[in-house]
């Protein structure tokens, strides 16, 4: 287990690629994902002599899985089988804009 400087747990979770990927392109995900706890942003890597918790990587942003937004206007509305896959043909649907159906994973929630 790998603790940051203040040894909090750098890691939340580790899942392997069939339970984090799924879809045609699945083949080609990471073998493992490690999920960052609050904090932590693991694009800077790992490698070589870079102190991956001072030392910045190419990249740079973070993404966080607690702040996604839902606004529904109807109290009566029941959304169960809901994934992150569906958002983009949601979307395109609500811009009537055309696509083919096995572009995406996910299926549109209009």
């Amino acid at each position: 287990e790998m603790e940051g400087p203040e040894g909090r747990s750098v890691a939340s979770q580790v899942v392997t690629r069939a339970e984090a990927f799924r879809g045609d392109h699945a083949d080609i995900a990471p073998d493992i994902v490690v999920v960052p706890n609050h904090g932590f942003d693991l694009k800077s890597g790992f490698k070589g002599n870079k102190d991956p918790f001072v030392e910045h990587g190419a990249r740079n942003g973070m993404h966080s899985f607690d702040n996604a937004t839902l606004a529904i206007d109807d109290d009566a509305a029941r959304i169960d089988d809901v994934d992150l896959y569906d958002i983009a043909p949601t979307i395109l649907d609500l811009m009537d804009i055309d696509y083919e159906r096995g572009e995406f994973d996910g299926s549109s929630l209009v």
